[in-house]
């Protein structure tokens, strides 16, 4: 039987990310709901940096990765008073999960790194954080059907 690499896999898959209403999309699939204040503030942390990266002409192995102390910072909260642990780490995670799961289920695929997380301080890797994937995502405005002033 002969083995032929398959090009799928050597191409990256581009999901389209939307905010509708304030919920959070991609490809059409709802992936936040305007109600998850925790993880849409998180969300909109992550976005804006992904904004700011993509505005600055950043190659997207250069976009940033915010630590928790940063996403802390970014959502008003001050790691000796709050409990980073508690109001990000497991709202993040459970999004990550959560975003994973409804994308295999409605794309069939394996979508595990819409929000990519890297290393752990104590590493080696002087880097670590979470950042929105540059390599897979690109960022989409829905149109406006009404006026403004």
């Amino acid at each position: 039987m002969l083995l032929v690499p398959s090009t799928e896999l050597s191409q990256p898959k581009i999901l389209h990310l939307h905010i509708i209403n304030n919920s959070i999309y991609i490809n059409n699939i709802q992936i936040i709901s305007k109600h998850s204040v925790a993880r849409l503030g998180i969300m909109h942390v992550l976005l804006a940096q992904f904004w700011q990266d993509f505005k600055s002409g950043l190659p997207a192995e250069k976009y940033k990765f915010l630590n928790i102390n940063q996403l802390g910072e970014h959502l008003g909260f001050n790691s000796e008073i709050h409990n980073l642990e508690y109001k990000i780490r497991r709202p993040l995670n459970r999004m990550i999960k959560a975003i994973k799961e409804i994308l295999s289920k409605e794309l069939g695929a394996n979508c595990n790194d819409v929000i990519e997380n890297i290393g752990w301080p104590g590493y080696s890797c002087k880097d670590h954080g979470y950042r929105l994937n540059p390599f897979i995502l690109s960022l989409g405005a829905a149109k406006s059907t009404g006026r403004f002033l």
